[in-house]
């Protein structure tokens, strides 16, 4: 068998790349023949890392510029259609029996289905709500994620065959090392807002307030804009001795095998690797409980389990961590992660487990879908006059439109008189919505000729529908959970400008 499977985020090594070229070097070790591509951004660049990472699984590997989305709302299908010719040739060349790709590419699924090859998308966290509207159908028929949580939502969501295929690792740690206090911790992500690094600083210094004796490794990428401001915070309150960044590392081992505990407290997984690679090095877990990771850690039996990461209660846990120390507990827990993840997640289990999917999918014949041409014209037939942003989101202005149509939606409100609301007057007339107003907290007045009410104005808030133009992640949350409590649904009767997997709060 011939597999071509294709990357995602040129910049990092992220969890979901290094997944799925773990599952290519087992697909080789399989006897199949495999084929990696590399994405490339709008320069040409991508992460010297990944191409580190393939000649380390000694995967054949080339690279292309094409676009991919997170999450339904963001697919940018003008442009994915624009790659098809750069891609196509690579597909032919190598002609695969199955595409196997992460995160939602539309690109390749138009070729898989112009070509009639089968195609696999890996994907994790998704919004329920992102299954309010009715798609059309560019998504590929399979689908594969590590947790039965996501599954569940991926296959109900676009009727969708889905299969939970776990993390793969390969553990060389021999033993149990002797753990006789809690100090040295580790932290293994990509510095952004979702994997809350911040919250975990603000923990450390709660400990040291508290004249506890911690040090914590932080290990991933942090040379961006929330990186700064974790390593501004370490400045600001004095616990340069306490903390180290690291950043991006080729092996994780050596900082594991250094470490007492694993802490990981993101708002959004679906079932991080690196909870993996803990308990395969036999480092105890303190870790949030958020999708599937409780279908397999459980509390104070493998791991510990975190449900509300106030440091108040990040301490609570701590300290039945150290009490579990002082009983001579923590040496069975360890070993119950250990046997977790030799029941669940060695090579030679995801080996197998990933055999049978990819002989599954053979076995039926190629399951492939339509082309979705008429889709792409009526996308296309888009204002010159719209922005780039307009242009590059209308495959979910298209969807939207069409439900609106359906649901007779005929005002909107925009919340947010700042720099982004050109843009949601754009979506409005695209929409074809009439504009009541403007919501906002600080501004009062006019913008842009329309009114500016307050968010507890009811004139406001009871158009048909809300278009929220902010950017800002914590305050995009904060409207969110406002709109909820109003009984407002995301994507019936309000409609994000900025969407992403991760928007929880």
């Amino acid at each position: 068998m011939k597999i071509m499977y294709f990357l995602a985020h040129p910049h990092s090594i992220g969890g979901a790349a290094k997944v799925l070229m773990i599952q290519a070097y087992l697909a080789q070790q399989s006897g199949n023949e495999v084929m990696v591509i590399i994405q490339n951004d709008e320069t040409g660049f991508h992460s010297v890392g990944l191409e580190c990472l393939c000649e380390h699984l000694h995967l054949n590997y080339t690279s292309e510029k094409y676009v991919i989305a997170t999450c339904p709302e963001e697919i940018d299908i003008l442009k994915s259609v624009e790659d098809y010719d750069r891609i196509l040739p690579l597909v032919k060349n190598f002609n695969p029996d199955v595409l196997h790709s992460v995160q939602i590419n539309t690109t390749v699924e138009y070729i898989a289905r112009k070509l009639q090859i089968p195609h696999i998308m890996n994907i994790y966290q998704v919004s329920k709500d992102s299954f309010k509207l009715s798609w059309e159908d560019v998504f590929p028929y399979y689908h594969c994620c590590d947790s039965n949580y996501y599954c569940e939502i991926w296959s109900k969501g676009l009727r969708i065959k889905s299969k939970c295929i776990r993390v793969a690792y390969n553990s060389e740690a021999k033993s149990i090392r002797d753990i006789t206090d809690i100090c040295n911790f580790i932290n293994i992500a990509s510095f952004s807002e979702h994997k809350q690094q911040l919250k975990i600083l603000e923990f450390i210094r709660y400990l040291r307030e508290k004249r506890v004796q911690v040090h914590i490794c932080f290990v991933g990428f942090n040379d961006n804009a929330y990186g700064e401001l974790c390593k501004k915070y370490v400045i600001d309150n004095k616990l340069e001795k306490y903390v180290d960044f690291i950043g991006e590392v080729t092996s994780i081992e050596p900082y594991l095998l250094q470490a007492d505990l694993m802490i990981h407290i993101s708002k959004s997984e679906s079932y991080p690797g690196v909870l993996v690679e803990a308990l395969a090095n036999r480092i105890p877990v303190m870790i949030k409980a958020e999708a599937g990771i409780p279908e397999l850690i459980k509390d104070g039996e493998n791991g510990y389990l975190v449900s509300d990461d106030s440091v108040e209660s990040l301490y609570t846990v701590y300290n039945k961590i150290n009490e579990d120390v002082n009983r001579g507990r923590l040496e069975k827990v360890i070993r119950n992660g250990y046997n977790t993840y030799l029941e669940n997640h060695t090579y030679e289990v995801i080996q197998n487990d990933l055999k049978n999917f990819y002989k599954q999918i053979i076995n039926e014949k190629v399951i492939v879908k339509e082309p979705f041409e008429a889709v792409i014209k009526q996308c296309s037939d888009i204002k010159d006059s719209y922005s780039l942003f307009t242009i590059g989101r209308v495959w979910y202005l298209y969807n939207l439109k069409k439900t609106f149509i359906e649901r007779n939606v005929k005002s909107c409100s925009i919340w947010g008189a700042g720099v982004n609301s050109q843009i949601a007057i754009e979506w409005a007339e695209y929409l074809e919505l009439d504009i009541y107003g403007f919501i906002d907290i600080k501004k009062q007045g006019e913008h842009l000729g329309y009114a500016i009410f307050a968010p507890d104005d009811s004139r406001a808030i009871s158009c048909d529908v809300i278009i929220v133009s902010i950017f800002d992640i914590e305050a995009r949350r904060n409207i969110m959970k406002y709109l909820d409590n109003l009984g407002r649904i995301r994507n019936v009767n309000y409609v994000l400008l900025f969407n992403d997997p991760c928007l929880v709060y």
